[in-house]
């Protein structure tokens, strides 16, 4: 059952709009988006600031953002259930899982290992452009 009122989502949108343009006046956002989404109703669909460096282009909510992260959350939880159901190990190396992985020093890494950030994997290798990277 929804408790909340359409005044209580108004409510929440101001308030929440107000965090948001907030962060842009201070300078902590360029800019930024918020999506909610309620018993699968779109809720809350708010944006504030820019979407460039100089601050010229304004973001919308369909201003796509590049986020790098946010599928380890996701994989994260994936690997852990597949811990807890017996199908791998925190400790085990990741080359038994992909062979290719353990080379130049790779070997000992673990499943932990990543999962904590703590693989030593923060060097990207040399390339002339990031078309050759990808």
């Amino acid at each position: 059952m929804n408790s909340f009122t359409e005044n209580d989502w108004a409510e929440l949108r101001g308030k929440l709009q107000g965090v948001l343009d907030s962060e842009v006046i201070c300078g902590r956002e360029c800019g930024c988006q918020f999506a909610l989404w309620h018993n699968g109703e779109l809720k809350l669909d708010i944006c504030a600031g820019f979407s460039d460096a100089s601050r010229k282009k304004a973001v919308t909510t369909e201003t796509l953002f590049p986020i790098y992260s946010s599928g380890k959350p996701l994989l994260a939880a994936a690997v852990l259930r597949a811990v807890e159901r017996g199908l791998l190990r925190v400790d085990m190396p990741l080359c038994e899982l992909w062979e290719e992985f353990g080379n130049r020093g790779k070997e000992a890494v673990t499943i932990e290992h990543v999962l904590s950030h703590r693989a030593g994997l923060n060097i990207l290798p040399k390339t002339a452009n990031m078309g050759e990277l990808a």
